[in-house]
């Protein structure tokens, strides 16, 4: 994919219509796809807490677990189906009809 094309893509992401529609597909997911889906949806929880509240804080050693659950639901994707990396992709990008 050429940077231009992945920038698009990147920026297109609605993380609030993520969530919501990977909440909703939780069910059609494997062990391992849930684990991606419901870590997309507290991480980016945890970021939205962390630019809209002014006293938020956190650890160090909670960074690094956080950082370590993105990484492992990253490699646990790569695992997964063709076909349910694109469910995934699907419920992330577009709307739910």
């Amino acid at each position: 994919m050429s940077a231009y094309a992945w920038e698009r893509v990147y920026r297109r992401l609605d993380h609030g219509r993520a969530q919501n529609n990977l909440r909703a597909v939780l069910n059609l997911l494997s062990p391992t796809g849930e684990y991606f889906a419901r870590t997309f949806i507290d991480l980016q929880g945890l970021r939205q807490e962390a630019d809209y509240d002014p006293n938020f804080t956190i650890t160090r050693p909670a960074t690094v677990n956080i950082i370590a659950q993105a990484e492992t639901a990253i490699r646990d994707f790569a695992q997964l189906t063709q076909e349910e990396r694109r469910l995934l992709v699907a419920q992330s990008m577009f709307d739910r009809r």
